[in-house]
Parts: C-alpha cells; structure tokens; sequence
C-alpha cells in the first residue's frame, strides 16, 4: 500500500465564534432580513408571541422563535415578501415585580433585559426585521392601545363592573383562571384568594356572532382548533325564565325580592327540574342560610371553592361537593317547589373574559339517596311558554352532580349511559355582556341532553345581539 493512501483527511474544527459573528454581521449590513414591499410580491407576515423581558431568554423562547424562524425563511425562499417583526411584552406586573426583586427600577431592569434578550436572538441568527420592533412599554406604542380604549368607550364597549377575581398575594396581581393551576399561582405558586375587586371590562359578546362567522374564514385550520374557538366564544340561544324563592316557611315570596332569573337554551325540561343550584358566588347566598342549621355546611362549600380555579371546578375532573340551603323555589311551569342547593362545580363566570356560561350537566337516571321529590309530568313534544329575553352564554364541559338530602355531600362522577340533564341558571341583575353568579337546574327530560342537541330544543329560538 502506497504512503498517500495512508494519510488522514482532517475536518477542520468548527469555529462557531468567528463564523457565526461573521456571517451575521453580513447579514445585518445587507440587511437581508428587512422587508422588502414590493407590490409584485405575494405577502407573508410571521409573528410569534413576544416574550415578557423579566430575564434573558430560555430554551422554550428558542423553540418556539426557532419555529417562526423557519417558516419565515420558507416564505423567502419560496418568493414571498416577508413581514418578520419582533418586540417585548414590557409593560404589566411581571417586570415590575422582577424589579423589585433585584431592588432596581423597573425601567433599568425592563430595558436591560430587552437588550441582552435582542443579543441572544441575534447569536442565535433569528430572521427578524429590527425595524420593526415593538416595545410594549414605549409611548409610542401603547398611546395607540390608550386611543382604541377610548373609542370603545365612546360606543359602550368597555365598563366597570366588581366581580370576585383571583387574587396573588405574592405577585399582587389578578390571575386569569387559566393562570390558576392544580390551585396555585402559575408564576410563584402560591395559592391565589378571591377578591372582590372593580375591573373595566370589554363587551365581546357584542360581537359574538361576527366572531362566529369569521370563523368559516380560516381555511386549514384544525376543526379541533375553530371548534376551541367557537366555544370560547360561546354565544347560544335561549330564554330567561323566572323561578320564585320561597321563605323559610316554604311560603314563596312575592315581587322581585323572590325573583330568580335564569338563563336555559333547553326550556323544554322545565318540567322536569328536580333541584336548583346556586354558585358559591351568588350574592344573596350568605342571606338565605345566615342563622340556620345550613349555614355551616354552606359557608365551608363557599370558602372551598375560593381555593379551586373557576376552569377546574367546571372542567369537572375534580370530586364534586354542595350543600342543601334548607330553602325552595317554586317551578313557574308546574307550580312545584324544588330544593336549592350550592355546589362548587357551577361557576359565576367563565374564564378573564367574564362570559357566563350555558353547561351540560349528566347525572345517571338514578342518583343515590336523592331528595324525596313528587313526579312531575314529561311532556313527549315541547311546552308553551312565554319567552322573555334571550342572552350569550357559553358551553363547557359535561359534569356530573345530584342533589341528596344529607347537609354537606360529596357528589361522584356518575355513568351517563342515561343522562339526565341541567341548564344554568342566573341572577336577573345583570348587565347584558353576561357578567353574574349563575346557578344550575336539575332536570328529567324526556331524551339527553347537551351541547350539541341544543338546537334541537322545540321551544321558540330567539337570537341575541
């Protein structure tokens, strides 16, 4: 064997300091990554999420920017004009309180971060049109959110309104429920407290079945994802129908003070409600029980659930607990009195944005130790009613809970091969965005009853808007 074929072919070692800064200072001097506008050009506009500047980035800021980035390199080399900003989420809470953290202002630590954040990205070669950056914390930026709030209050789009929120007492800031996780604040985890505290709030429901509609617009979209969408949304339609509190002498109570307005998109099983739950939110819930035998049993299941985020206890994945109030409403469509209770799985509102919510609730055709209650006739087609106004709400969920006789009860996850079915009721006083305690109605009807077959309800439909 000749000498030449024993020697070596040696792969220069990769000098990723020199090259990499080398290239991308060529890039950045050719600006390669601006966007173009060119008129003859199809158009293509990647944003991923900003990132909060409370620290440097870290490995899920690089996959998902590293995502991004690929689809935006695609859409070049494919011809496309490419709109590829970047910016910081830099104005709330989170960079305030890393600031006071490292006892340093919250501007020097915001811009200090949102620097070394930009040096990271560029290290790691990301495609993004720096003159495009967003600085949420800039008042360039955020006099333009200020002005869109303003028009929307000139067309009574937004309000005050106080509601019980989740309250961090490390972070000293409201938590979405979303942020609300296995019962602790997502970001220090402690465990959040509810408040009662005076937010604005946005009329989305206003626009509810615009957004809707739009939705027929996103063609490859998953139907998984339009249909997530749909129910966030959650517009349906129904009626509201009056149930009549009774006294504590069982005697029902005349006017509005004994009014109770609920909310069903399934009139037709009125006739078989069986029981009535209140949310542990209910404002009048402390005055129905305060000096009685329940008022115990009551007031634990309230401050239990103030330690559950509203999407857990609606989810229905947790064990189920209510508690009989010792009081009655009256059934305005066949005059019987049914039980009220208070159960932690219904929720006064759903999610930040504060929409009610319309739920499914199955129970099996024959639930332990029930409440000795008389039957009740079912009609087989749909009943008359005169039916007032109609309401937005949401659908979530399908859970399980029954009413039984005992003061405090744990409520089981039950079969649902026959189910019966609930619709959610909810307090008169109330503006018309849906932002109120709700309360749940107990039904037999004659066929199941969800979400889904909602449409199917007999009784007159009446849109909202």
């Amino acid at each position: 064997m000749c000498d030449d074929a024993k020697s070596t072919f040696e792969i220069p070692a990769y000098d990723a300091e020199a090259i990499e800064t080398k290239w991308q200072k060529t890039w950045a001097d050719e600006e390669l990554y601006k966007t173009d506008e060119d008129p003859s050009k199809p158009k293509k506009y990647v944003l991923e999420m900003f990132p909060y500047p409370s620290g440097d980035l870290h490995m899920g800021h690089a996959r998902n920017y590293t995502i991004g980035d690929a689809m935006a390199r695609q859409a070049r080399m494919r011809g496309y004009d490419v709109l590829h900003p970047i910016g910081f989420d830099a104005f709330g809470l989170p960079a305030e309180n890393a600031a006071i953290k490292h006892n340093t202002q919250a501007a020097a630590w915001t811009y200090k971060n949102m620097d070394q954040a930009l040096a990271t990205m560029k290290r790691m070669g990301f495609s993004y049109d720096l003159d495009r950056m967003v600085k949420t914390c800039s008042p360039d930026y955020y006099r333009w959110g200020q002005w869109i709030f303003e028009k929307m209050w000139e067309k009574g789009l937004v309000y005050r309104k106080k509601n019980p929120v989740n309250w961090c007492p490390n972070c000293k800031t409201v938590l979405a429920n979303e942020q609300v996780t296995e019962g602790k604040c997502w970001r220090c985890g402690t465990e959040p407290e509810k408040r009662d505290l005076e937010q604005w709030y946005f009329k989305i429901t206003e626009y509810s079945q615009e957004l809707l509609d739009d939705l027929e617009k996103l063609p490859g979209w998953p139907e998984r994802v339009k249909q997530m969408q749909a129910n966030w949304i959650g517009r349906s339609e129904g009626a509201e129908v009056d149930f009549t509190l009774c006294d504590r002498d069982g005697e029902p109570i005349e006017g509005d003070e004994g009014k109770i307005t609920v909310f069903t998109t399934r009139a037709d099983t009125l006739f078989g409600v069986s029981f009535f739950v209140l949310a542990p939110e209910y404002a009048r819930l402390h005055e129905l029980v305060e000096g009685t035998e329940y008022e115990e049993a009551v007031t634990k299941i309230v401050e239990d659930s103030k330690h559950i985020s509203a999407v857990e206890r609606a989810q229905g994945t947790i064990e189920k607990h209510g508690a009989f109030t010792g009081r009655y409403v009256v059934n305005p469509v066949n005059g019987e009195k049914v039980p009220v209770w208070v159960a932690d799985y219904v929720v006064a509102t759903c999610r930040s944005c504060r929409l009610s919510w319309t739920m499914t609730i199955a129970l099996p055709s024959r639930p332990a130790a029930r409440p000795s209650i008389p039957s009740m006739p079912r009609p087989s087609t749909g009943i008359a009613l005169t039916l007032p106004r109609a309401r937005s709400s949401s659908p979530a969920s399908t859970l399980a809970c029954a009413a039984v006789s005992t003061p405090r009860v744990r409520l089981p996850s039950w079969p649902t091969s026959r189910p019966w079915a609930a619709v959610v009721a909810r307090s008169s006083s109330v503006c018309a965005t849906g932002s109120f305690p709700v309360s749940a109605i107990g039904a037999t009807p004659s066929r199941p009853s969800t979400a889904s077959t909602a449409a199917s309800c007999p009784c007159p439909r009446i849109s909202f808007r």
